[in-house]
């Protein structure tokens, strides 16, 4: 049995979004190489950027009990908008390598990679959940403290993908 069980025959809903926005400000420079033997061909290229990165964070919820509406949700309790910004490196690599089939048809294969030294993610808008901090709960008040949430946290992003493809040319 729970520690703090919700009250019988209440009907009860709780509603949490978080929203991220990172704009990433700054030049970009890179670098392209291709190359072709026989019917052969490929392409690699490099780039390197560094600027400013602003972050903007935005958490709400609500609490609804039997048609009442109440303030703060489970996982956004302490709802609010927030804002930083920082200095971000973020350097991107691809590679491309292919086949020429005929004069008008050609197959490719790619790889591409994407790093973003600093980035704001939504788990940082996410406050700890404890039973003091939710309606209905036996332990629940709303005098208590808000969560320990220190703000927009930025950790390190990177994504990659592979790209395969038929071109026809007319």
């Amino acid at each position: 049995m729970p520690v703090n069980p919700a009250p019988a025959g209440d009907d009860v809903s709780y509603w949490d979004e978080f929203e991220i926005r990172n704009d990433y400000l700054g030049p970009q420079v890179g670098v392209t190489a291709g190359g072709e033997y026989l019917r052969w061909f490929w392409q690699v290229s490099g780039k390197l950027g560094l600027g400013w990165l602003h972050a903007q964070g935005s958490a709400s919820g609500s609490t609804r009990i039997s048609g009442v509406l109440l303030p703060g949700g489970v996982l956004a309790a302490d709802a609010g908008d927030q804002d930083a910004d920082t200095l971000a490196l973020v350097p991107e690599m691809s590679l491309a390598v292919g086949y020429q089939l005929a004069a008008w048809c050609r197959l490719h294969a790619g790889y591409d990679f994407l790093f973003v030294s600093r980035m704001a993610r939504v788990g940082s808008l996410i406050s700890p959940v404890t039973s003091s901090r939710v309606p209905l709960l036996a332990s629940y008040s709303s005098l208590a403290p808000p969560g320990d949430r220190n703000g927009l946290r930025f950790d390190r992003f990177w994504v990659q993908g592979f790209s395969a493809g038929l071109e026809i040319r007319w």
